[in-house]
C-alpha cells in the first residue's frame, strides 16, 4: 500500500473508490469512500471532512502469497 495523501496536496480520480479518514460532528476514523463532484460519498453516508486518502491494495488471488 501506498501512504496517506492529505485532500490538500491531491485528490484521487473521480469515482476511484479509495481509503480515507475522516472527522465529523460525533466521530473520526477510517472509511473506504470515493470522490464525485466535489464531494465524498460511501456506501451509505456522505463525508463532509475528509483529511486524507490512501489506494486501495490489490484484491486477493487464490494461490498469491
Amino acid at each position: 500500500m501506498t501512504d496517506w495523501i492529505p485532500v490538500t496536496e491531491r485528490l484521487p480520480e473521480e469515482g476511484t473508490w479509495v481509503f480515507i479518514t475522516f472527522v465529523d460532528e460525533l466521530s473520526s476514523g477510517i472509511s473506504i469512500a470515493y470522490y464525485s463532484g466535489n464531494s465524498w460519498h460511501g456506501n451509505i453516508e456522505k463525508y463532509d471532512i475528509v483529511t486524507a486518502w490512501m489506494s486501495m491494495p490489490e484484491p486477493y488471488k487464490e494461490g498469491e502469497k
